[in-house]
């Protein structure tokens, strides 16, 4: 606990990555439901409805992520290398996306 306390930029990333997972969640389980409750549609129909939402995202993340918006200042980072050139980093990333 108290590393995270010291380290701003872990304790940023932490906060990032729970306040995405709660939007994805709200987003993927709330709109659902509230599609079933509100509109009368079964859970297919609300599952389907979600696929051309996802796949658009699926095409907007990749260039949103290339411009490194998120920066770190984290001292021992390796500056100027990214996971997709290092030697493992993609078939990680590929393992990964397949499940």
């Amino acid at each position: 606990m108290h590393r995270l306390a010291t380290n701003l930029v872990l304790t940023r990333t932490y906060l990032l990555f729970v306040l995405t997972s709660l939007c994805v969640y709200t987003v993927l389980w709330g709109m659902t439901q509230w599609l079933q409750a509100a509109r009368g549609m079964s859970s297919k129909e609300a599952g389907l409805l979600l696929l051309p939402m996802s796949a658009l995202l699926a095409v907007l993340v990749r260039p949103i992520s290339r411009r490194n918006l998120i920066r770190s200042t984290a001292p021992g980072r390796a500056t100027g290398c990214s996971i997709e050139e290092r030697s493992v980093g993609r078939p990680l990333l590929t393992a990964g996306c397949t499940g």
